[in-house]
């Protein structure tokens, strides 16, 4: 439903069909096209990307880049708190990615047919506040 608020038309309460929240399906969207994006445009702006830790580690630094530029725009949560810190990789905002620590540890099959499994993310969705609830005692 599109209401006044303030002199502006706003979606409210801003929940999708699916019931969720617009700016979650929104930001989910555009994580996913940036990772695409600058995964896509490592594998063309590079001669190759070797089945080595350094290959591992030129995905890792462009995944890297889209949740540090996320976190920059307020979409990821930045580290405010020491229980923040546990879901940060580098203590600046609320993300982690997960890639294989060795190459032996891959897959011989998934190694021939030149697929890099098992690189998995978490991240914290700043979110938003949209109501308050305030208790008060007057005397």
């Amino acid at each position: 439903m599109i209401v006044d608020f303030g002199g502006k038309q706003v979606p409210y309460p801003g929940i999708s069909t699916g019931n969720v929240y617009a700016d979650v399906v929104e930001n989910r969207s555009w994580l996913k096209a940036r990772l695409k994006e600058n995964i896509s445009s490592l594998f063309l702006n590079s001669d190759v990307v070797p089945y080595t830790i350094q290959g591992i580690q030129m995905i890792e630094a462009k995944m890297r880049e889209i949740f540090v530029q996320a976190g920059i725009q307020g979409i990821i949560a930045p580290v405010e708190t020491d229980t923040d810190k546990t879901r940060s990789d580098l203590g600046d905002y609320q993300y982690k990615i997960n890639l294989p620590d060795t190459i032996d540890e891959i897959p011989t099959n998934d190694r021939n047919n030149r697929v890099l499994p098992n690189v998995t993310f978490s991240c914290r969705l700043r979110g938003a506040i949209n109501e308050v609830d305030i208790d008060g005692e007057l005397t």
